[in-house]
């Protein structure tokens, strides 16, 4: 999950060591609910099969006032005790107090509701830790983002090497899960030193605003413009001139850029690509020749010179960008939002269509019955199986041969994915003669690649759909699109769980 950050001068650049911190900070506040969500078996063995649905409401659904209330209160904090101790003393509070659940984890009675409520616990500490992490790397260049986005995908593989080595399995002892949640609370305890000391190494810089002051007309990161605005939403932002010109997103509300292992990564910086009306990349760039003109006159002066961005003195672009850009011009109406929602009506549904399945499939595999090959570990086979093919699907649209070639495309993939829904519905209900771990092993991980190409290529194609300056738009109802999904797949899993067993209490069926 990189979000898209409005790109302003200044912004801190950090070395590798920066870097690899806000990837060990990311790969803290995921480790301990991947570790808790993973052991399908072993909490279908304790709670019956209905346990993974209700870990996933638990997780999930009480960030949801804790992401309103930061971005409420981020601008009060900021003043009252400076940037740097704010996202300090939250990172640090998330942080420390995930690790501690992590590290209480197997000494908790296997009471149902003491497990619910645990996972509550962890849910809001991962989410005050994420809200802050996301603040602090709006600070900091691209590469920071990513690496914050990359943790989080890393988390998963790493889980599984831990759990290998602790022997984790359908019947672990308490020994087994000590030493799981041990070794998770000390990677967590490594990424809240980690966030500390790149709190400490830029805590000037952060003080002073250093690529996190706002430019004209917007607030702190994590809060919304002043002004008008769509809920939720962050308009277009100013553009950003010079050598190192980006994309001109704008800041994101913390709400809809929340998700557990899927930060935004930056797929803001395709200046100038606007695609065609039938779908292609090429015939439209001409309409972005006045504003890179603009940009190449900026890079021209080293960023310094008349077209250099200045938040006090915003430039005055050449006669033919003002043209096509100024009040008035089309690139003015195309920035109204539901022109940005017309043109990337297709992607969006798309992402819509595909996270939602993803997210309803997901609470079943507990349910997901096994022929007898893969036996009692089949549920946790199916998790990981489903967190590489995501991993192996985002990063299909590197090659060419995987590139999204029109937003059509997009669509035809999410309604074929759809198509493969009920395939693995009737498959919970199908007698034992019919039963095969292989192939529903092969189900699970088709949806799982084409949602991870749909989300890589989504990202990818939709910002090219609008021209530069409104790439934050597109990203943040992409944003919002995610989270309406999220929500929407798990109602839909509670009333197929009712609808096909009658139960979502974690009681075993009959």
């Amino acid at each position: 999950m990189a979000i898209p950050m409005l790109n302003m001068p200044n912004k801190i650049k950090g070395g590798k060591w920066t870097v690899a911190r806000f990837f060990l900070v990311s790969t803290a506040y995921t480790s301990a609910w991947l570790a808790v969500s993973s052991q399908l078996d072993y909490f279908k063995d304790l709670y019956g099969p209905q346990i993974l649905l209700q870990l996933n409401i638990a997780y999930y659904l009480p960030t949801v006032p804790l992401l309103l209330l930061s971005s409420l209160l981020d601008r009060h904090l900021d003043r009252k005790l400076g940037v740097a101790r704010n996202i300090l003393l939250r990172l640090l509070l998330g942080l420390v107090g995930y690790g501690l659940l992590a590290a209480w984890f197997p000494f908790q009675p296997t009471d149902l509701s003491v497990l619910i409520i645990t996972v509550v616990a962890l849910g809001l500490f991962s989410g005050l830790a994420f809200s802050a992490s996301y603040q602090l790397v709006s600070r900091f260049a691209n590469k920071n983002v990513i690496a914050l986005g990359m943790g989080c995908t890393a988390a998963g593989p790493l889980v599984l090497a831990l759990e290998l080595c602790a022997g984790i399995g359908p019947h672990a002892s308490h020994a087994d899960m000590v030493l799981l949640y041990g070794a998770v609370a000390l990677i967590v305890a490594a990424g809240a030193a980690a966030a500390a000391s790149l709190v400490a190494r830029h805590w000037a810089a952060l003080d002073a605003g250093a690529g996190g002051e706002p430019a004209a007309g917007f607030t702190s990161a994590g809060a919304a413009p002043e002004g008008p605005r769509m809920p939720l939403l962050s308009p277009g932002g100013p553009l950003e001139c010079g050598p190192r010109s980006g994309s001109g997103s704008a800041l994101m509300h913390p709400l809809v850029s929340y998700s557990s292992l899927e930060p935004y990564r930056t797929y803001m910086s395709t200046d100038g690509e606007v695609v065609a009306d039938d779908g292609s990349f090429h015939g439209a760039l001409e309409r972005a020749a006045p504003y890179d003109a603009w940009k190449a006159d900026c890079a021209a002066h080293g960023g310094a010179g008349p077209g250099a961005w200045n938040p006090a003195a915003p430039p005055t672009p050449p006669a033919a960008a003002a043209a096509a850009w100024g009040p008035g011009s089309p690139a003015q109406q195309v920035g109204a939002g539901r022109e940005v929602l017309h043109a990337i009506r297709l992607p969006l549904t798309a992402h819509f269509v595909s996270s939602t399945i993803s997210l309803t499939v997901f609470p079943f595999f507990t349910y997901v019955p096994s022929s007898g090959l893969l036996g009692e570990s089949f549920p946790r086979i199916l998790f990981f199986a489903r967190v590489f093919a995501d991993i192996a699907g985002r990063l299909a649209p590197r090659s060419r041969f995987a590139t999204p070639s029109s937003p059509r495309a997009l669509l035809g993939v999410a309604l074929f994915k759809l198509a493969l829904v009920p395939i693995f519905f009737a498959y919970l209900k199908a007698p034992p003669a019919w039963r095969s771990d292989v192939g529903a092993l092969l189900l699970v991980c088709v949806l799982w690649l084409l949602g991870g190409w749909s989300n890589t290529s989504v990202n990818l194609l939709a910002p090219r759909l609008v021209l530069p300056e409104l790439k934050g738009t597109a990203a943040a109802y992409m944003a919002i699109a995610y989270q309406t999904a999220h929500f929407l797949g798990l109602a839909v899993a509670v009333c197929l769980a009712l609808l096909l067993y009658g139960d979502t209490t974690g009681r075993r069926p009959h």
